[in-house]
């Protein structure tokens, strides 16, 4: 993918991500027109230096939980569990911030009332 993305990039920027996916996986993750125009709208091109720039190494300091909103992140999933942290399994997509924000609202919450409670 890096070089296929590489390969888009016009004056150090990329298409908007939208542009990377096979045609009709948007519409597949996002089917609701409105709410996928109104995504689409706010998209612009992405710097290359994003993807350039690495993660840093060290462990996180505080709490932290996660939630795993695809299959495609499973992995970050099997850590997050494997480090302790408050694990919740939705099985929605990446875009289920806007898809379904009741879903991703409540299990946020729980998430935060979870390590609340290991804080005290």
């Amino acid at each position: 993918m890096r070089q296929n993305l590489r390969a888009g990039a016009q004056a150090g920027l990329l298409p908007a991500w939208h542009d990377w996916w096979p045609p009709g996986a948007l519409e597949r993750l996002l089917p609701d027109d409105a709410l996928r125009a109104a995504l689409v709208d706010e998209l612009g091109p992405i710097p290359t230096a994003y993807f350039e720039e690495p993660a840093p190494d060290d462990a996180l300091a505080i709490p932290a939980a996660y939630l795993k909103l695809s299959d495609s992140y499973e992995d970050e999933a099997r850590l997050a569990n494997r480090q302790g942290w408050p694990l919740v399994r939705l099985p929605l997509s990446h875009l289920a911030p806007i898809s379904h924000p009741d879903a991703v609202a409540l299990a946020l919450q729980g998430l935060a009332e979870r390590l609340a409670t290991q804080g005290s």
